[in-house]
């Protein structure tokens, strides 16, 4: 075989195990419904009328304690079999990755909790939505009729909401650098 034919012949099987590995990270793509999710505002608007609400993150103890979502506790993935959620509450777990989440809503329902969801989008859709959301200063009536209503939400969590000249290009902002604004901010939690 031929350097070029090799060359061609990795790349496919890059390309293809690639697009296998965005496919097998997606829970979604696997079969999950749309109810098995919880969004950010959501979670934020349970939290404020104080519901029956158990927030769980099973991401590393040094990235919940750099940040967390308001009332959440920390249950590392291998002690989650062994939790007791509380049976009246809604259980919203995050973690840092969809597949992780996911994992923890199947283990937390094998020990027979039924109302389990995933914080989709976890600590980054709360820093986004909730800490730190924005609007287009030519936003139309109803996106900012529906900014209005997170902005009032962002304000109670601390949040600092802004009204923004163009689009806000969130794919560049990584999750540590809004980290590290809400910390200057001192909204950290």
């Amino acid at each position: 075989m031929t350097t070029v034919s090799r060359n061609r012949v990795l790349g496919a099987t890059a390309f293809v195990l690639g697009a296998g590995a965005v496919v097998a990270g997606d829970p979604r793509a696997s079969g999950a419904r749309h109810d098995e999710f919880v969004s950010a505002v959501s979670v934020a608007e349970w939290l404020r009328e104080r519901q029956p609400l158990q927030l769980i993150d099973v991401r590393s103890a040094d990235s919940f304690n750099e940040f967390h979502v308001p009332r959440a506790m920390h249950v590392p993935l291998v002690e989650l079999s062994g939790f007791q959620p509380d049976p009246a509450a809604t259980v919203v777990v995050y973690g840092a990755e969809s597949r992780i989440s996911w994992r923890a809503k199947r283990i937390l329902e094998k020990t027979g909790h039924r109302r389990v969801l995933v914080l989709d989008g976890g600590v980054r859709a709360w820093l986004f939505e909730i800490i730190s959301p924005t609007v287009s200063r030519h936003a139309s009536g109803a996106e900012r009729e529906a900014f209005d209503r997170v902005a009032e939400l962002s304000r109670y969590f601390g949040g600092v909401p802004r009204v923004i000249d163009g689009s806000d290009d969130r794919s560049a902002a990584s999750t540590s650098s809004m980290l590290e604004a809400t910390r200057r901010r001192s909204c950290a939690f």
